[in-house]
């Protein structure tokens, strides 16, 4: 019997990588949000971009599954007897995820829809707030309003941290006009300089001033 000669043998075809949505919203977390283009999502999952459309619409969907793939991961309860440990949870859970993956409340915020993940979110925390005694309405209010006000520390952050002309950052051009303030309206000097320390100072320490603030004056809900 003859061997056959492999060099007469017609290479065999695979198919083609088989994936999925939650697979292209993982591979856009991994290579970064501000990062993410059709090219760099297939090549990362070793497929043609043209592949992609059969489970994303376009590049804004993609950044849609990643951020209902971000919120569907986080471990956003907490067993707890005390309401303000709990929203407090819910809150530092959420900026956890805005520095982890920048880009991410700007997608959230520009949403024409919510996804499933955020809803239920939304929905289960303010059931929580209900069981210690909250009304619903209360407790939308406050979901609502510490979400909301973590959301906006993240984005001014994320902004101040953006480059400007001449290689200076938003927070670097501030602290300029900062000083030139100081100096032309001296009876504001100190006030001025304070505002200087927040914008050098660590963001989480100032959101959390702010997150505290704002519970102190949910307490009277109860």
């Amino acid at each position: 019997m003859t061997e056959k000669d492999p060099s007469n043998q017609t290479a065999s075809v695979g198919r083609p990588a088989r994936i999925t949505r939650d697979d292209i919203a993982a591979t856009a977390l991994e290579i970064g949000l501000d990062k993410v283009t059709l090219s760099a999502i297939g090549s990362a999952l070793g497929v043609d971009h043209s592949s992609l459309y059969r489970h994303i619409k376009n590049r804004d969907d993609i950044l849609i599954a990643a951020a209902d793939l971000a919120v569907s991961q986080a471990d956003w309860y907490i067993k707890t007897n005390n309401w303000r440990a709990f929203i407090v949870h819910v809150a530092e859970v959420s900026w956890a995820l805005y520095r982890r993956y920048p880009g991410l409340a700007t997608i959230i915020r520009r949403m024409d829809s919510m996804p499933p993940s955020i809803l239920r979110v939304f929905a289960q925390s303010c059931r929580e707030l209900e069981q210690f005694g909250f009304s619903l309405a209360d407790a939308a209010l406050l979901v609502d309003s510490v979400l909301d006000m973590t959301s906006d520390s993240s984005l001014g952050w994320e902004h101040m941290a953006e480059p400007i002309k001449d290689g200076m950052t938003v927070a670097q051009s501030l602290q300029a006009s900062l000083d030139e303030l100081a100096k032309e309206t001296p009876d504001l000097a100190h006030h001025v300089e304070f505002i200087g320390e927040i914008i050098n100072s660590d963001p989480q320490n100032w959101w959390k001033r702010k997150l505290e603030l704002l519970l102190d004056g949910a307490e009277k809900m109860l």
